[in-house]
């Protein structure tokens, strides 16, 4: 079979008839091989992927080779990402590609979580509403567009919609009547689940497969999983795990059932008593999410506790009433009655079940955490949540996960730390010699496209470091013409920095825009894609997951090694966990993955060009810093700014 797989992608001509630009790669065959054997022996494996190395063609061609020669009807293989984009990509446009190719039909199918749906109901009575009477052309086009797709997926309408709109038809798990409702038998989201069950290759996301995987009942039976961007998927399970509230939550469920003012007074004061308590014992400037470590017995608690036994009372006591009013009434055709009563059993049954997990989180706050949990309130600008996270999730993905399938394969182009994958089979709740590994390197020639500096600054606690940051990004921006991402690892650096920019590009007159995260994920980097010589300012969400092409990026910056928090609830319960080497065990090997993600944005081609800048001198002081050195073994270092400015520019000359 590997001579099969090899003569597939060593005919480039079979390839460039649909992908011009296809070049045959040893190293990516290397993979195909790995994951194709992989299948055939049961087992599970762990592959890191370099950029460029064609992560994706490299399962999907094993995948379809796997199932043409199996013999056996029920098989399923699901394949799981991180962002709907990939999945799109993945369903809409590699496996008709690959259909083509390998002259082999299967079936295949696309699978989103149930709110990625339209509610048939919710949407008549939206358009039904007097409110609504007057549509609007944007809304004219959706529905026009919705009588031509049957899928009713909301992901697949490529044009903007109105957010009161799409919110209003959205399905909802937690107010879908299911097969009380009048459009059951043609609701999108069942229909398109029986296509799921009708499919071969099933492909998902992280955050539907760890719902799944929970519950067990929203995916049909598969036998392979493929996780690709497995970096992701250890951190995507554990908030699914999460149990929470928050008060925003708690009032809009008020509003909903129009409760009096009496028990929003009481909210209020509870929520008012949990702000100072975190003002009291926390600096909010620099944590949002505030670890409580010991029984959470404050003021009010109880009073709080015993006020919402009482109001679930009172919603079971309007259940009853809701059966006895639409029984003896006669006010409501029969179908609307029907729906009516439906549909007010449905939320008071959810607000109930609401009701349950407030009081347990509430109680277990007071009792204090348990082992392998962890406890935190995260505050935001408006609002305070609850949450109750498990700190290590290896053991969910082990049991309910890897020892299910068949065969489980993890794919990432960051997963390796320090030349091996213990961090990462920790993470998945397995020993080494339980996993088999991988690390293709990327195809691309680092040294000679990407550029790494790294000044003699002071370090990131000395009272000068932001001043200095400054001055580098600025001699570094200047450079580059603009084109530059600079990663921090807090707000309040971001911010002090933008400061400072500003002030420095007024005074030397460098007309360049600097556009902040803080203005929105998307809108940014629109603003910063649309613009010519601009400066983009980002947080971790800028670290992974986003694509800039090169003629618009030239520069990475990271301001300080992407280290987390030390107090963040997570990774310091972790340390503790690993207290015998919690630093390097775990505070180590998550900021390396994180470097390398970061660093990652700027070569995406073997045509990418570019400079690396990190300003963190720790790495020339600690003695961890030898390790990340080792990392960077591959590139061209700099610590002088006139030697990297004269190596840059004949780099990008001679491109």
């Amino acid at each position: 079979m590997e001579l099969f797989l090899k003569e597939i992608f060593q005919n480039e001509n079979l390839w460039k008839k649909y992908l011009p630009n296809y070049t045959f790669r040893e190293s990516q065959l290397e993979l195909v091989n790995k994951i194709y054997n992989s299948f055939n022996n049961h087992s599970c494996l762990i592959a890191e992927a370099g950029t460029g190395t064609g992560k994706t063609f490299s399962y999907l061609v094993p995948v379809i080779t796997y199932l043409r020669n199996q013999e056996n009807e029920e098989l399923k293989i699901l394949i799981s990402t991180e962002t709907k984009t990939l999945q799109n990509q993945i369903y809409f446009r590699d496996i008709p590609l690959l259909k083509k190719i390998l002259n082999f039909d299967f079936s295949s199918y696309v699978c989103f979580g149930s709110n990625n749906y339209v509610c048939s109901l919710k949407l008549e009575e939206y358009l039904e509403s007097k409110e609504t009477k007057q549509k609007s052309q944007k809304i004219k086009n959706f529905i026009n567009w919705l009588s031509k797709n049957s899928s009713g997926i909301l992901a697949l309408y490529d044009k903007e919609l109105p957010k009161d709109f799409l919110q209003n038809i959205q399905r909802n798990t937690e107010d879908c009547l299911i097969n009380l409702c009048n459009y059951y038998s043609e609701c999108f989201y069942y229909i398109e689940k029986e296509k799921w069950k009708q499919s071969k290759i099933l492909i998902t996301n992280h955050h539907l497969l760890s719902m799944h995987l929970l519950k067990e009942n929203i995916l049909p039976t598969f036998h392979i999983a493929i996780i690709d961007e497995a970096h992701f998927f250890p951190d995507i399970l554990r908030e699914t795990i999460t149990e929470s509230f928050s008060f925003n939550e708690f009032f809009t469920l008020m509003k909903k059932l129009n409760i009096g003012d009496i028990l929003q007074n009481q909210l209020s004061n509870f929520y008012n008593t949990v702000d100072q308590f975190l003002l009291k014992n926390f600096d909010l400037s620099q944590e949002t999410r505030c670890k409580i470590s010991n029984s959470f017995n404050i003021k009010g608690l109880f009073k709080f506790i015993n006020t919402l036994e009482k109001l679930k009372k009172d919603f079971n006591t309007h259940l009853q009433a809701i059966h006895s009013f639409f029984n003896l009434s006669s006010t409501f055709d029969v179908s609307t009655q029907k729906i009516q009563k439906n549909k007010k059993e449905v939320i008071f049954k959810h607000a109930i079940e609401k009701l349950d997990k407030i009081l347990y989180i509430l109680n277990q706050f007071y009792d204090g955490p348990k082992n392998n949990y962890v406890h935190y309130l995260e505050k935001t600008s408006n609002d305070i949540r609850f949450c109750i996270a498990p700190i290590d999730v290896g053991d969910y993905i082990r049991e309910y996960l890897i020892y299910k399938m068949n065969s489980t394969i993890f794919l990432s182009a960051t997963l390796s730390t320090n030349h091996n994958f213990d961090f990462y089979i920790k993470k998945i709740g397995l020993e080494p010699h339980q996993v088999e590994t991988t690390c293709i390197p990327s195809p691309f020639n680092i040294k000679n496209q990407a550029l790494v500096y790294i000044p003699h600054i002071s370090e990131p606690n000395s009272n000068s470091y932001l001043e200095e940051c400054s001055n580098e990004i600025l001699q570094l921006v200047e450079l580059t013409k603009g084109k530059t991402l600079i990663l921090f690892t807090s707000k309040k650096n971001l911010q002090q920095i933008q400061k400072i920019l500003l002030n420095k590009l007024c005074n030397i007159s460098l007309e360049m825009e600097i556009i902040s995260q803080e203005e929105g994920i998307q809108k940014s980097l629109q603003k910063f894609l649309e613009k010519n010589n601009s400066i983009l300012l980002g947080l971790n969400s800028f670290r992974q997951g986003i694509d800039i092409p090169n003629h618009k990026l030239k520069c990475i910056i990271l301001v300080k090694l992407p280290f987390s928090v030390p107090s963040e609830p997570i990774m310091s319960s972790l340390m503790e966990k690993n207290s015998t080497n919690g630093f390097m065990d775990v505070f180590f090997p998550d900021m390396l993955i994180k470097l390398k993600q970061g660093m990652g944005r700027i070569i995406r081609s073997e045509k990418d060009k570019g400079i690396i800048c990190i300003l963190d001198s720790r790495i020339y002081t600690k003695s961890y810093g030898k390790i990340v050195f080792e990392y960077l073994k591959n590139f061209k270092i700099y610590n002088h700014f006139t030697d990297l400015k004269r190596d840059y520019e004949t780099l990008i000359y001679e491109s």
